[in-house]
C-alpha cells in the first residue's frame, strides 16, 4: 500500500522538493495551497486550497487522509499548518511552540532575550503612540515592521517621530495578527546562516551567505546573497551563533534560517531573527544543497516519513550567489525570449507571470526576477544579468 504524503505549500519555492516526491512510486501525495495555481497539480491525488491559518478546515482534511508523513518549506504558514497537523496526528515534524516563534517575530525575541542572545531593543506596538515612546526612550532610527510577514512586506525605517503613524499603519495592514514591533536600527553588514536539524545531533549550521543591499521605496532590499566567501574568522563565529540560537529556541526539525547583522561600530554580533524553515527563494531547496553537497530534500523529506539514518553530516563550502534582476518597472511582462545558457547558471526565476505589469520595487517581495548562478566575478555576474534583461519580452 502506498504511503500517503500531505504536503502543504505547493508554490515555485516547494517545487524541488514536490518533484523528488512524484518521483517516489511508494507515496501517493495529497496536497493543501493557497490557491488553485499550484504546481505539478495533477500530480495529488486530492488537494484543497484556502488560508492555511484557517485550522478547522485544514485540520479536518489532513484527519480525513490520515497521511504518513506531512512536510512543508520555504512559507512561514505553511510551516506553522504542517507542525499543527504532524502534532495532532502523531508524525515527524517542528512542533507548534517551535513554529510559532518562527513565525512570529515579538515571541521570538521574548524568547531570544530569556535565552540572553544578543538582539536589538525592541518594543510590541499596538499604537503609533507606542512608536513614538520607544523613540523617545531610545533615540531613532528605528525599524517598525509587522510582527508576522516576510518579504520586508510593510517594514520601514523611521528616522523621525512625524513617521510613525504612517509606518505603523503600513505595518500592521501587512500583518495577519494586527500587530508591529519596533527594534532600534543596527547600522551594520547583513548575513545569513542557514542549518538543519539532523536527528540525533541537533541543529547544525552549514553555511554563511553575505547579504549585500539596495536601497528600495520601503528601505532596503536585498540585492546579492552570497555564500562560500565569508571570511573563515566571521564565518565561525556565525555559525557558532546560528547553532546557538536554534537550541536556544528549541528547533529540533528540519531547516532552519537565520538573519544577523554584525555592527560596523564595534564588531557585535545581532540576531535579527530565525526561521524554522529554509530560507526561501529555493535557498534550502536548491542553492544550499549545492553549497554543502548535501541532498538536503531528501534527508529532510526521509526525516518527514520517519525513516532512520546516520547523522553524522560533513558539508562543503561551495561557492554561489543569489543575484536580483530589476526589469523596466510598469511595463506587461511577457517571458524569456530563451532560456539563458551562459555557463555556471544554476537557476533564472521570474517573481512574475506572464501578463502581469513589474511593479516598482518597494520591498523584497517586489523583486523582478533572480539568477542563482556560481560565478564570482562582479563584473561578469553584471553582464549576465544584462544578459537576461536583453531576453525579456515586454507585452506593453
Amino acid at each position: 500500500m502506498k504511503k500517503k504524503v500531505l504536503s502543504i505549500s505547493l508554490g515555485w519555492e516547494q517545487e524541488p522538493h514536490l518533484k523528488r516526491l512524484m518521483s517516489m512510486p511508494d507515496l501517493e501525495l495529497y496536497g493543501i495551497h493557497y490557491t488553485e495555481d499550484a504546481v505539478h497539480a495533477s500530480s495529488f491525488h486530492e488537494r484543497i486550497h484556502g488560508d492555511l491559518r484557517d485550522l478547522s478546515t485544514m485540520l479536518e482534511f489532513a484527519d480525513r487522509i490520515q497521511p504518513s508523513a506531512v512536510i512543508s518549506d520555504e512559507d512561514d504558514y505553511g510551516i506553522l499548518l504542517a507542525a499543527f497537523a504532524a502534532e495532532k496526528l502523531g508524525l515527524p515534524g517542528p512542533r507548534v511552540s517551535e513554529a510559532q516563534l518562527g513565525v512570529n517575530k515579538y515571541l521570538q525575541r521574548c524568547r531570544a532575550l530569556e535565552s540572553g542572545l544578543v538582539i536589538p531593543r525592541f518594543s510590541l506596538c499596538k499604537s503609533a503612540d507606542d512608536v513614538r515612546r520607544f523613540i523617545s526612550a531610545h533615540g531613532s532610527p528605528v525599524i517598525l515592521k509587522p510582527i508576522d510577514s516576510r518579504g520586508s512586506i510593510g517594514a520601514s525605517k523611521i528616522t523621525d517621530e512625524s513617521q510613525a503613524s504612517a509606518a505603523f499603519y503600513k505595518a500592521v495592514s501587512a500583518s495577519p495578527s494586527l500587530l508591529a514591533i519596533v527594534e532600534e536600527y543596527i547600522d551594520g553588514d547583513h548575513f545569513n546562516v542557514d542549518g538543519y536539524c539532523f536527528s540525533g545531533k541537533g541543529p547544525s549550521s552549514l553555511a554563511v551567505s553575505a547579504n549585500y543591499k539596495l536601497a528600495a521605496a520601503d528601505g532596503l532590499v536585498n540585492d546579492s546573497i552570497v555564500y562560500g566567501d565569508v571570511k573563515s574568522e566571521l564565518r565561525h563565529v556565525l555559525l557558532r551563533a546560528g547553532e546557538e540560537t536554534a537550541r536556544s529556541l528549541g528547533y529540533a526539525f528540519g531547516f532552519f534560517h537565520g538573519e544577523f547583522i554584525r555592527k560596523k561600530s564595534d564588531g557585535k554580533i545581532f540576531l535579527t531573527e530565525m526561521a524554522n524553515r529554509g530560507g526561501g527563494i529555493l535557498i534550502s531547496q536548491v542553492l544550499l544543497p549545492f553549497v554543502t553537497g548535501l541532498d538536503l530534500v531528501g534527508i529532510y523529506i526521509g526525516d518527514c516519513l520517519g525513516e532512520k539514518r546516520d547523522s553524522h553530516v560533513s558539508a562543503a563550502e561551495n561557492f554561489a550567489r543569489i543575484d536580483f534582476v530589476t526589469l523596466e518597472a510598469g511595463r506587461i511582462y511577457g517571458g524569456l525570449a530563451e532560456a539563458p545558457n551562459e555557463s555556471g547558471i544554476l537557476a533564472v526565476v521570474p517573481f512574475v507571470k506572464p501578463g502581469q505589469r513589474l511593479p516598482h520595487i518597494g520591498n523584497g517581495a517586489q523583486r523582478h526576477m533572480m539568477m542563482i548562478s556560481t560565478e564570482r566575478d562582479r563584473t561578469l555576474v553584471e553582464e549576465m544579468k544584462l544578459k537576461l534583461k536583453e531576453r525579456v519580452l515586454y507585452n506593453g
